[in-house]
C-alpha cells in the first residue's frame, strides 16, 4: 500500500516566499526609479526646444515632459526586473540564504515562485501601461505640441 504523501508545503516555506518577494520588489522598483529617471531625463533635453524656439511656457515643457514617461515605462521594465532578480539572487546565494532554504528540504520553486509572480506582474504592468496610458498620453502631447507650434506661427505671422 503506496503511503500518501502530504503536499502541501510548510508555512515557513510562505514566509521565505513573501521574504524573497519582498527583497525583489523593493531591489525593482528602486532600479525602476533610477532607470527610469537617466532614461527620462535624456528624452526630456530632446524636448527642451519646445520651449527655447516657441516660447512656451515652463508648465507646458513640464506637461510634454511628463507624457513621455508612459512610452519609456514599458521599455525600462524588463531591464529593472533583470537588475532586480539577479541583485537579489547574488545577494542570497552571498549570504548563503539559497543553501540554507536548500539544506531545509526547500525545492527550487520556492525561490522561483516569487520572481515568476514578480516577472508576471511587471509584465502585466507594463501592458497596462503600453496599451492603456500611452494612447492617451501620446495624443494629449500632440495636441500640445500642435498648439506650441501654432502659437509660434500666430507670434511670427502678425499684422502689419
Amino acid at each position: 500500500m503506496p503511503v500518501e504523501r502530504n503536499r502541501e508545503e510548510p508555512a515557513w516555506m510562505k514566509v521565505v516566499e513573501r521574504y524573497i518577494m519582498r527583497r525583489a520588489f523593493v531591489l525593482f522598483m528602486s532600479a525602476l526609479a533610477w532607470t527610469l529617471a537617466i532614461v527620462w531625463t535624456t528624452q526630456v533635453l530632446t524636448r527642451i526646444d519646445l520651449v527655447t524656439d516657441s516660447g512656451q511656457s515652463a508648465l507646458t515643457f513640464f506637461q510634454v515632459a511628463t507624457l513621455i514617461l508612459p512610452s519609456i515605462i514599458p521599455i525600462v521594465v524588463p531591464f529593472a526586473l533583470v537588475v532586480a532578480v539577479a541583485q537579489t539572487l547574488s545577494t542570497m546565494n552571498a549570504d548563503s540564504e539559497l543553501a540554507v532554504i536548500s539544506a531545509a528540504g526547500g525545492s527550487r520553486w520556492i525561490v522561483a515562485r516569487p520572481i515568476l509572480l514578480l516577472a508576471l506582474g511587471a509584465a502585466v504592468f507594463s501592458f497596462a501601461v503600453d496599451n492603456g496610458v500611452d494612447p492617451y498620453a501620446r495624443q494629449r502631447n500632440r495636441h500640445l505640441v500642435a498648439g506650441a507650434n501654432a502659437d509660434l506661427l500666430s507670434l511670427v505671422i502678425q499684422e502689419g
